[in-house]
């Protein structure tokens, strides 16, 4: 059984991603999130949507995914943001303590010279404080909504500086460079709009049943 999109999107909580989203949805004529998830191009709403129904878990890997495509240009022998994108995964699959997530994230150090090396430091800077803030979340630590909302501030500098650096890289000679759009690729592999769209219509029949309206035939 497949439903409609909007209805659905309307009834998670608001903030100013919920509204970015439908407004872009409104914009097309993406009915459903089948038609909807491969045609987004900004990844800051993908990672919205996935924050209100995935599993922590899930989340986590998916933005370490993001963070490790730039890990090659970090200088050689600089190990911290490996160090935290291995401790996140580590965390995602309950082998290491929420303290640990974030004294591994505290000691990722953003200081450098190099433009490119510096995005690349700030991306898994925020890919590993936005891991420890998901965990918070889950474990009800803090405020539900104020954590996803700061989860995925962290998340989205994450990516947004994931084009920075390939752009610092590629002015540089240090990469050839890699198309934006290829974050959403990464998202996209790690939480398939399948997987997703069962996710959302669970949290709408627990939470919003109102919400699920069938796709006319």
């Amino acid at each position: 059984m497949t439903y409609l999109l909007r209805p659905m999107i309307a009834a998670l909580p608001y903030n100013d991603d919920a509204q970015e989203v439908r407004d872009w949805l409104d914009s097309t004529l993406h009915l459903t999130l089948a038609d909807a998830w491969p045609a987004c191009v900004e990844s800051k709403w993908l990672f919205w949507l996935g924050i209100q129904v995935m599993p922590h878990e899930t989340l986590v890997l998916a933005l370490c995914d993001v963070a490790e495509s730039v890990l090659h240009l970090v200088p050689a022998g600089e190990d911290r943001p490996r160090i935290a994108l291995e401790t996140a995964r580590r965390r995602a699959r309950g082998e290491v303590t929420v303290e640990e997530m974030r004294a591994v994230a505290s000691a990722t150090d953003t200081s450098c010279d190099n433009a490119a090396w510096r995005a690349a430091f700030y991306v898994t800077a925020y890919a590993a404080y936005a891991a420890y803030i998901y965990d918070a979340r889950a474990s009800h630590a803090c405020s539900t909504y104020a954590a996803a909302d700061t989860a995925c501030a962290y998340a989205v500098r994450a990516c947004a500086y994931t084009a920075s650096a390939y752009a610092y890289a590629k002015r540089a000679g240090l990469s050839e460079g890699a198309d934006p759009l290829d974050v959403c690729a990464i998202l996209r592999a790690r939480m398939p709009a399948a997987d997703v769209e069962a996710a959302l219509v669970v949290w709408c029949r627990e939470n919003a049943p109102d919400a699920l309206v069938e796709v006319p035939s």
